[in-house]
């Protein structure tokens, strides 16, 4: 009897939800515009920090124009 009623939970635990009320629906709307919004402000705030890392510094310009 123990068995069968494992199975049984196993059996409800593993199946999936047939469906999903509207408001999963909206909620993960929510979550994607709130994903990309953020994204966007951590990318404008950290711009400069990442335009520096494709950039030469101006000493290092100079020291090669100072070797010529």
């Amino acid at each position: 009897m123990i068995l069968q009623l494992l199975g049984h939970a196993i059996g409800v635990l593993t199946r999936p939800p047939a469906y999903l009320d509207p408001g999963s629906g909206s909620f993960l709307i929510q979550l994607l515009i709130a994903v990309l919004l953020g994204a966007g402000i951590l990318l404008r705030a950290s711009w400069s920090k990442i335009k520096n890392l494709f950039k030469r510094a101006k000493s290092d310009k100079s020291e090669d124009n100072d070797d010529e």
